[in-house]
Order: C-alpha cells, then sequence, then structure tokens
C-alpha cells in the first residue's frame, strides 16, 4: 500500500507542477493584470484561455478524479501490495523460500513437495 501512496503523491506532484507550468507560460505570454484590468487576453484569457488552457485542466481534473476513484477502490478492496502474487505452479518455489527462511523443516519441506507433485 505504501508504494501506490507514493505512486500517487508523485502523480499529484506533477499534476501541480504541470498547472504551474502553464500558468507562468500564460503570464509570460500575456502578461500581468495591472491597474485593476484583465490583463492582455481579457477577463477569462481570451483565446488562450477558453481554447488551450480550459481543455487542459479538465483533462487534468479528469485524470486527477480517475486517480482517486482507483486508489480509493484498490483501498477498499484491501489488496496489499506486501503480498507476492504467485502465478500457478509457483507452490514448489514458496515451500522453498518457507524452507530457506527455516520456517519448515526438511521433512516438511520434502512432504510438501510430495504432495504438489502428486
Amino acid at each position: 500500500m505504501e508504494k501506490k501512496i507514493e505512486n500517487m503523491m508523485w502523480i499529484l506532484i506533477g499534476l501541480v507542477v504541470l498547472v504551474a507550468a502553464i500558468a507562468i507560460i500564460m503570464a509570460a505570454i500575456g502578461g500581468f493584470p495591472s491597474n485593476g484590468t484583465y490583463g492582455t487576453f481579457g477577463m477569462m484569457g481570451g483565446y488562450y484561455g477558453m481554447v488551450v488552457i480550459m481543455p487542459i485542466i479538465g483533462a487534468i481534473s479528469v485524470i486527477f478524479v480517475l486517480v482517486f476513484i482507483y486508489f480509493f477502490l484498490d483501498m477498499l478492496r484491501g489488496t496489499d501490495t506486501n503480498h507476492h502474487n504467485y502465478e500457478s505452479g509457483s507452490a514448489e518455489n514458496i515451500a522453498k523460500e518457507r524452507f530457506a527462511r527455516g520456517e519448515i523443516t526438511a521433512e516438511e519441506y520434502s512432504k510438501i513437495i510430495s504432495t504438489i507433485r502428486k
């Protein structure tokens, strides 16, 4: 779960940086509003604000909502990233790992392997 939270944080940081970069670029292109006016492009940013910036912000918002829903549903399902998703036929590998860690004895390991291979 910690890795997923870390990934979500990086996604959020990336989205914030993207929005900040767009704002900085737009301010550099159009200048900053002064004397109570709306700046070079008008109240809503003119062409650049309505046609360029608003769809980008909308797409970022949709991405954010989808990522949030994904992580929220994953949290509700209770999946744990610390457990390995073993493929079929890897029961022997699990037994080998348990034997290597000292969780089972050699006799138990032999019994498990013989049971698996039947």
